[in-house]
């Protein structure tokens, strides 16, 4: 109410007393009061007398005037405000109105008249908002009142109106009208103003003025009280979130979503929102798991801590949306959010075998809310047809995120994709290598094991690591894996040049291997891609070949086991190769056949190889006069898998073995690409004369040998 100083003046005290004035609170809530004069009252008084029998002449005193003062006041309260002069932050919802209650009291000592007026102004001494959105008046120009004893509030009925002198107790005046009342009677006035339909956005905020004036008191003296709207809806923000990686490779593998929606008491405009849905449908690909849903709510966070409490509403209705027939979709309704509640709503999905995925897996969620006479639809979908949180927040407060970020403004909302992962990735190819007894360092053979990437994510990656053993079977100890560092042959994602990295073993003379983008800084293998790794295996004594002790047998085998182990989110399982190393070289048999008398058939050669490379023991018998046959065969047991020819096989039988018993008779050799020539090398020289033939290079898989014979001495 507008305060203007006013300075009663007071009759007095017996005068005011007679007339019922209460001078401790005559100016209470006033304007400027006005005091009148009315008719004055004039008291003369007359006496008669006799004297003796004689009437006297009758006598009359002076006279006594007392001047009536009247005084006319009122005030004007605001009485659904935080003040007596305004009645600001009034919320209307949407297609809605307020209803705004003024009491008009006479407070001076005169029936008065006083005119009422509602107006689409916003008076600036009365400060409710800076900036109005909008200024209304009362619908229709029509102000309701109910005439009631200041006293103690009770409505006057007709009959106790009119011995006041009214003609009216209750009723409807149009805006601009007067109201009648006596001393110690207010007029509880209302009217209501509607929200334009341009004005339903959030927090817009309007104003307008009742006013009262006196007629006693007449023109300059108008109280005024100021009254603001502010539109107030739900202000959700839904967050939307997703935990673990989706294994595509496992149809049993799950994720689970988790949705927030917050009805934000961060916002000047937000109100409680009553019977909301909230509705989510699965993208293709996704089905709900039976029986997981979950909702709770959080009513900690209360803008008015002692009010209604946040419900979850009624159980979930599920159903099939999609192409499969599976349950991909679900509806829970009823759910309540006073300011300031969460209600939460927990989940899991699986892959639908009967639908493809979609890529990106972006699941949104909405929230439908009638509020007055329309329903706010809020989704993290900002392609969404159907949401018009456009229309009814201010702009910028419903900003849709989808990449898991916090959202922005009061009424953002965000979800995020659902992180799939699709690894197929196996060892294949194992190899079979031939080595020499006796490798050294130049004739180590090189085992190849393949890597195949048929999974959808990039291998050898931070995400998708993988580790690989190259482990010796020990059952043969002169033949191993060479052990330190391995060469890995690639083409990284995104190029088209393959390169080759050396990798060491996580540990020192170990022989576990790790690809990561530590190992292969410059990037995993794609979809398609391979890794070949390559490792040496030797024989014998690396750093001294001629070491007897040391040398791998001709004919046995070595078994190495190669084992991957992908690691990281939805690893495949665990694949195994095992590469063959043969111990290849040359193989000597020396047979015999006896010619008796030598003279006639030369018999069959007796002796043979034993599958280790040994020879039978020959029993034949000679006596003096018979011929010996010695035939020496050297087999180069490489095959065409190394293709591995023998260089400078030369034979050699020492004579001391028979000289003193037979004399040497001749010999040939075949075989290899020598000239066939047989020869007594160191003739003469009892510890190395020998019989000799060189059958130069043999050819993987050759044999070449070298006959001679003697004849036993009589």
């Amino acid at each position: 109410m507008k305060s203007n100083t006013f300075n009663y003046s007071l009759l007095a005290v017996g005068v005011a007393t007679v007339m019922g004035i209460n001078t401790a609170h005559a100016a209470t809530a006033s304007t400027n009061g006005v005091t009148g004069t009315a008719a004055p009252i004039d008291n003369v008084a007359t006496a008669s007398y006799s004297v003796g029998t004689v009437a006297q002449p009758k006598v009359t005193s002076n006279t006594v005037t007392i001047n009536v003062k009247e005084t006319a006041n009122f005030s004007l309260i605001a009485t659904n405000g935080n003040t007596i002069d305004t009645n600001a932050n009034r919320a209307v919802t949407l297609g809605g109105k307020n209803t705004f209650v003024h009491s008009l009291s006479n407070t001076g000592n005169v029936t008065d008249t006083y005119t009422v007026t509602a107006k689409a102004v916003n008076d600036t001494t009365l400060n409710t908002v800076a900036s109005p959105n909008y200024l209304f008046k009362a619908d229709s120009d029509t102000i309701g009142f109910v005439i009631k004893r200041t006293s103690d509030g009770t409505a006057l009925t007709l009959a106790e109106g009119q011995a006041l002198g009214l003609t009216v107790v209750a009723g409807n005046i149009a805006s601009g009208d007067t109201i009648k009342l006596a001393p110690g009677l207010t007029a509880e006035l209302t009217y209501q103003a509607s929200l334009p339909s341009a004005n339903q956005i959030g927090g817009n905020t309007g104003v307008g003025i009742l006013t009262a004036s006196s007629a006693f008191i007449g023109v300059g003296t108008v109280l005024t009280n100021e009254n603001q709207s502010i539109v107030k809806l739900p202000v959700f923000s839904i967050v939307k979130r997703v935990t673990k990686t989706l294994n595509l490779s496992d149809l049993t593998d799950e994720a689970t979503y988790t949705i927030t929606v917050k009805n934000n008491k961060d916002s000047a405009y937000a109100a409680d929102a009553t019977n909301i849905k909230i509705i989510d449908s699965l993208p293709a690909g996704l089905k709900l798991v039976a029986g997981s849903i979950v909702t709770t709510v959080d009513n900690s966070g209360l803008l008015v801590s002692s009010g209604t409490k946040g419900t979850i509403g009624n159980a979930a209705i599920t159903s099939s949306k999609g192409t499969s027939s599976a349950i991909d979709s679900f509806e829970i309704g009823n759910v309540n959010l006073p300011v300031g509640a969460v209600v939460t709503v927990t989940f899991r999905v699986l892959q639908d075998a009967d639908e493809t995925l979609v890529l990106p897996t972006i699941n949104h969620a909405r929230v439908e809310a009638p509020v007055g006479n329309v329903t706010i639809i809020d989704s993290t979908d900002n392609t969404d047809p159907n949401e018009n949180t456009a229309t009814y927040y201010p702009a910028n407060d419903d900003i849709e995120n989808t990449n898991g970020t916090t959202p922005t403004g009061t009424g953002g909302d965000s979800t995020q994709p659902l992180s799939t992962v699709k690894r197929a990735i196996a060892i294949s190819s194992p190899t079979t290598r031939e080595i020499a007894p006796a490798s050294g360092t130049a004739s180590q053979v090189t085992h190849t094991a393949i890597i195949t990437n048929t999974g959808r994510d990039a291998e050898g990656t931070a995400a998708n690591p993988l580790n690989f053993t190259i482990l010796d079977d020990s059952a043969n100890a002169n033949v191993r894996p060479v052990v330190g560092p391995v060469n890995i042959t690639y083409t990284p994602a995104g190029s088209t040049n393959s390169i080759t990295r050396s990798v060491s073993p996580t540990t020192t003379d170990g022989n576990t291997y790790t690809l990561n983008d530590t190992t292969l800084p410059a990037g995993g293998i794609p979809n398609g891609g391979t890794f070949t790794i390559s490792y040496n295996v030797s024989s014998g004594n690396v750093t001294n070949p001629t070491d007897v002790t040391k040398v791998a047998a001709v004919g046995s085998t070595e078994t190495t086991i190669v084992t991957l182990t992908p690691t990281g989110t939805g690893a495949p399982a665990v694949t195994t190769i095992n590469d063959t190393t043969n111990v290849k070289g040359l193989t000597l048999l020396k047979q015999a056949a006896v010619q008796v008398d030598c003279s006639g058939t030369i018999p069959p050669y007796q002796g043979e190889l034993k599958a280790d490379g040994s020879a039978t023991i020959l029993t034949t018998s000679a006596k003096p006069g018979d011929c010996i046959y010695y035939k020496i065969t050297a087999n180069n047991t490489f095959t065409s898998i190394s293709g591995t020819s023998l260089a400078g096989v030369t034979l050699s039988d020492l004579t001391n073995q028979w000289k003193s018993r037979s004399t040497y008779q001749s010999g040939t050799a075949t075989g290899g690409t020598g000239d066939g020539s047989v020869t007594i090398a160191n003739s003469g020289n009892a510890s190395t004369e020998a019989v000799t033939t060189n059958l130069g290079t043999l050819a993987n898989g050759a044999t070449g040998s070298m006959t001679f014979f003697i004849k036993v001495n009589p």
